[in-house]
């Protein structure tokens, strides 16, 4: 059995959207619950999110430098 699925139209599809790339409200809870339970300020959110956003590809890139890649130890397999 298939449950049926509302159809949405262009005009209530409409309503689903706002301009803010995030709600407005849930960002500032987010940010005051953030605030309160760490304690830090803004300058330290910016130097800890921006060292985790440079920090993960770096990583990625060592793993993969270091471990080789998959695909050539399957073909070499192969012949």
């Amino acid at each position: 059995m298939f449950a049926p699925i509302k159809q949405i139209g262009p005009a209530s599809s409409i309503h689903a959207h706002h301009t803010e790339s995030v709600d407005p409200t849930l960002a500032g809870w987010i940010n005051d619950l953030l605030h309160e339970l760490l304690g830090w300020g803004p300058w330290t959110f910016v130097a800890v999110f921006g060292l985790a956003i440079v920090a993960i590809p770096i990583w990625l890139i060592y793993t993969t430098l270091r471990n080789g890649t998959v695909v050539d130890e399957i073909e070499g397999d192969e012949e």
